[in-house]
């Protein structure tokens, strides 16, 4: 994703009166999607309202093993913690950084991260963010036959 004409200079500026703020979107189509920002003030981002939510994210490891992360947010609606806990398969979450002067320009996107391993209790939600390991994918498991693609193989 090429940065917008904006973000090179205000990512190199000393200092700016624009804040860096990140959104984060969890969706799952058996619950409705929530947006939140880190931030202290709702944020409407491209039609969208995002929530104010203090919530941590740990940032994506860097060792041999598949890139993982932690979001921790609190607890206040308990509606999200049982939708959690009741969903079958794990929800999608997409995280983007943007500029506070900038709403509708996403600087840098992570898109299709899944929050596994939830954890609720009263005060804070966690889970653990991946992101499918295609190294792990079996490789080679259909047999290329004239019979099954047809259209890889000319009539001699």
């Amino acid at each position: 994703m090429p940065l917008p004409s904006f973000a090179q200079a205000w990512l190199q500026a000393r200092e700016s009166a624009d804040a860096g703020l990140c959104l984060l979107t969890v969706y799952h189509p058996m619950m409705e999607t929530y947006r939140f920002v880190r931030n202290t003030a709702n944020v409407t981002s491209r039609g969208d309202v995002y929530t104010a939510c203090p919530f941590d994210l740990d940032i994506l490891n860097d060792n041999d093993q598949p890139p993982r992360a932690t979001l921790t947010f609190p607890n206040v609606d308990r509606a999200i913690g049982i939708q959690l806990a009741q969903l079958v398969g794990p929800p999608q979450v997409t995280i983007e950084v943007i500029s506070s002067a900038h709403l509708d320009e996403p600087i840098t996107r992570a898109a299709r991260l899944k929050l596994k391993n939830v954890s609720v209790d009263p005060l804070v939600l966690s889970g653990e963010l991946t992101r499918v390991d295609d190294s792990s994918e079996t490789c080679g498991t259909k047999r290329v036959t004239p019979s099954m693609c047809p259209a890889l193989f000319r009539a001699r």
